[in-house]
């Protein structure tokens, strides 16, 4: 168990875009392996992913939301950095990247979710009717391993070919 206190516009993982995230992790999750989660809000997925083993980091763009994730950090007894560091500017690869962002900053950061991902990428918070927008960017590079619907949300668990 986790605890979270949401901050401004920062939830407590109950969405159910959130949720569909946080399935998608416990079920890709190994301990010891790297992840990033990108738009962290309260920081709840990057939590977890610690929680579960993971040496697990987050960014976001708002400033307010890293002073929720790391207040919860704090809350939770963990050292978990966050960050407002552009994506671009990541270098490295990570074993899994979850995005839990609507589908326009999806295709907006493509590029870079896709090249930062070295083999799972979780996207969550994809309206059910602006999921065919996505199908084209992953179609080389990445196989559908599982989608789950909590209508109208959408979860994608990604595999890199």
């Amino acid at each position: 168990d986790l605890c979270i206190e949401p901050g401004l516009g920062f939830g407590t993982g109950e969405h159910p875009s959130t949720r569909g995230a946080l399935n998608a992790l416990v079920a890709e999750a190994n301990p010891g392996e790297s992840l990033l989660d990108v738009g962290c809000g309260s920081g709840i997925l990057a939590l977890a992913a610690t929680h579960l083993g993971l040496h697990a980091e987050g960014i976001d763009i708002a400033e307010d939301a890293i002073g929720s994730a790391q207040h919860n950090a704090g809350l939770n007894g963990m050292n978990v950095p966050f960050s407002t560091t552009p994506l671009h500017e990541f270098q490295r690869t990570f074993d899994v990247v979850v995005a839990n962002i609507h589908a326009e900053a999806i295709v907006e950061l493509w590029p870079e979710l896709s090249r930062c991902t070295a083999r799972t990428l979780i996207l969550s918070g994809i309206l059910e009717d602006r999921e065919a927008m996505l199908k084209p960017l992953f179609m080389s590079g990445f196989s559908v391993q599982l989608r789950q619907l909590d209508a109208p949300w959408i979860t994608l668990t990604l595999e890199r070919l």
